[in-house]
């Protein structure tokens, strides 16, 4: 559902804004890059309504590290969903994580 939703086309086309409303060093450092930011990022419509909120790594260059963000919140049209399980378990609904 929240790849279905395309933020970044959005965000592209002028649909979403976006906000960082976090952004600072990782708890565990050690795995990733130098320089990389922990960072929880808010996407509103053009009405200001928040439709999204990701967390995200980001490295010094704005690379966004394994290349997506990590969805917590999703709200489309009045309907409000969020992950059904934790990060470490894989379901059918998340299509484009390997088994």
């Amino acid at each position: 559902m929240f790849n279905a939703y395309d933020l970044k086309r959005r965000l592209r086309a002028g649909e979403l804004t976006q906000e960082i409303v976090a952004s600072r060093r990782p708890h565990d450092p050690v795995r990733l890059p130098r320089g990389t930011m922990s960072q929880l990022v808010k996407y509103r419509d053009l009405t200001g309504r928040v439709v999204a909120r990701t967390h995200r790594y980001r490295a010094r260059n704005g690379v966004i590290i394994g290349g997506r963000e990590d969805p917590k919140y999703l709200d489309i049209g009045g309907d409000r969903m969020t992950p059904a399980h934790d990060d470490d378990e894989i379901c059918d609904s998340c299509a484009s994580r390997s088994r």
